[in-house]
């Protein structure tokens, strides 16, 4: 969106500023020197819309994979069972639906 601001912009103030060197050529000069300058500044704006977003999109649902991950924390000194943990047998936690084996633990 700022890209196109920036285009937008440039364009405008390079038309405004030919208008007024009517004829002239450095007008022409002027103008065409904010038109390149308008296309330049979309140029990352159009990197990132056509080829950056992949390793951006990869990246959000590796993210969103972790987000959802279950997470136990153990302690290996401790001595009594924290608040709401069981121990023994009756411990075992569900990963996908399923008891975890104690490798998965």
């Amino acid at each position: 969106m700022i890209g196109l601001v920036a285009l937008a912009s440039a364009i405008a103030l390079g038309d405004f500023l030919a208008a007024l060197m009517k004829g002239s050529r450095i007008g022409e000069i002027v103008r065409e020197s904010f038109t390149i300058g308008g296309w330049v500044s979309m140029w990352r704006p159009l990197e990132i819309f056509l080829y950056d977003w992949w390793p951006i999109r990869s990246e959000v649902r590796l993210s969103e994979r972790l987000a959802a991950m279950p997470v136990r924390i153990r302690y290996l000194n401790a001595t009594a069972p924290m608040h709401g943990e069981q121990t023994g047998q009756r411990c075992r936690q569900e990963v996908n639906g399923r008891a975890a084996s104690p490798r998965e633990l």
